[in-house]
């Protein structure tokens, strides 16, 4: 019975508008967003644009920082990132504050003159503004410590280093696996709701709810049924999408007779995104049960949802509201490394967490079986 429950889920799915709707947004985030190449194992050409890379001199990070608050003045606003973008404008007051600091500050000319000594308080000194500022606009602003930017433009040769690290240490498929589940994690998180909301309407008004409610079929049965149907069908875009990447990769690797990671997309495919994607939809399907109301479950996922993205950390932050792993960076083993064994207890966490939702989402099923069984004895 379970196995045939699950077909069915599957088979409502590949036959549904909505799904394929799905499919099309989850296609064109990631021809917009990851972008499509044929070749991504060719050699930074030089002169091209690299891309960006973090600041670690103390000094450069001062100017960028000099900079910023200076732009900050003169613009008369601040960037809020969360929960919407927003250009916050400065007060008289606000901006009296922040011109009075700014005019305290060493310029950018002074720097390479200042000492060690000098350069660490000035730059804990514009640290403690930063947040100052942010405290006036309740945080998540462009100064916060989630949000705050210090990057340059990468050179040549910092790009040959960086290709030769991905090749070496990642072999190319590892760096660009992660890459690709850091925005597949994105769309999954945004649009599967529509996906488990949609099914539990969908039996409800096709009169499945009330044959089953009559029926001997388990309430644990039913809702687990689904929650597999559904993640599977789910799953089966990105890992879709997964094996063309790896395909192209092969391709390219055979042409140039490097050695890649053949499986790397499905790996970080199935280790990251497929977490999120059980927690979202056992979250999407208790909310259905809970409320009863699929517009309005809708509502309140995506202000969770849209929460999760716009609060979140580009990388580095992997603790238990982190619902997605973000990890914008194309490389970078190095700070991968550093953060594998938080996101393993993350994947875990999240794990947990979405077999919890399904619990209570049984719950919330049986409850309503059971007052459909009592119309039925009627």
């Amino acid at each position: 019975m379970f196995i045939n429950l699950v077909y069915k889920e599957i088979k409502h799915q590949y036959k549904s508008l909505l799904f394929l709707l799905f499919g099309v947004v989850v296609i064109l985030f990631y021809l917009t967003q990851y972008g499509l190449e044929f070749n991504r194992l060719s050699l930074p050409e030089e002169g091209d644009y690299h891309g960006y890379i973090r600041m670690t001199d103390e000094r450069d990070i001062y100017k960028e920082a000099y900079r910023q608050i200076e732009q900050v003045i003169q613009e008369g606003y601040v960037v809020k990132y969360a929960p919407l973008y927003k250009e916050k404008k400065l007060n008289e007051d606000q901006l009296q504050e922040i011109s009075d600091f700014f005019n305290s500050l060493i310029s950018p000319s002074e720097v390479q003159l200042a000492s060690d000594e000098t350069m660490v308080e000035e730059l804990k000194k514009v640290y403690d503004h930063m947040n100052r500022i942010d405290e006036m606009f309740s945080g998540s602003t462009v100064f916060s410590e989630d949000f705050r930017n210090f990057s340059r433009k990468m050179t040549d040769d910092e790009a040959m280093t960086e290709y030769e690290e991905i090749k070496t240490k990642d072999r190319f498929t590892r760096a660009y696996g992660r890459l690709f589940a850091d925005y597949m994690g994105i769309v999954a998180l945004l649009f599967v709701v529509f996906i488990g909301t949609n099914s539990v309407a969908r039996d409800k008004k096709a009169g499945v709810s009330e044959l089953i409610y009559s029926s001997r079929v388990k309430s644990y049965t039913y809702v687990s049924a689904k929650f597999v149907g559904l993640v599977i069908s789910i799953m089966s875009v990105f890992v879709g999408l997964a094996l063309i990447e790896t395909l192209m990769f092969i391709i390219s690797a055979n042409q140039m007779d490097v050695i890649i990671d053949y499986f790397a997309f499905m790996y970080y495919t199935l280790y990251w995104v497929g977490p999120s994607v059980m927690v979202c939809v056992a979250l999407a399907m208790l909310l259905s049960y809970l409320i009863g109301n699929s517009i309005v479950a809708i509502m309140i996922y995506e202000i969770i949802g849209f929460a999760v993205v716009m609060t979140g950390n580009l990388s580095g932050s992997y603790g238990w509201t982190n619902m997605i792993i973000r990890f914008n960076h194309l490389g970078n083993h190095q700070l991968y490394e550093v953060y594998k064994n938080q996101i393993f207890l993350n994947r875990l966490l999240y794990f947990g967490i979405s077999l919890i939702f399904l619990v209570f989402a049984t719950v919330f099923y049986n409850l309503r079986r059971s007052n459909n069984l009592r119309g039925f004895k009627k």
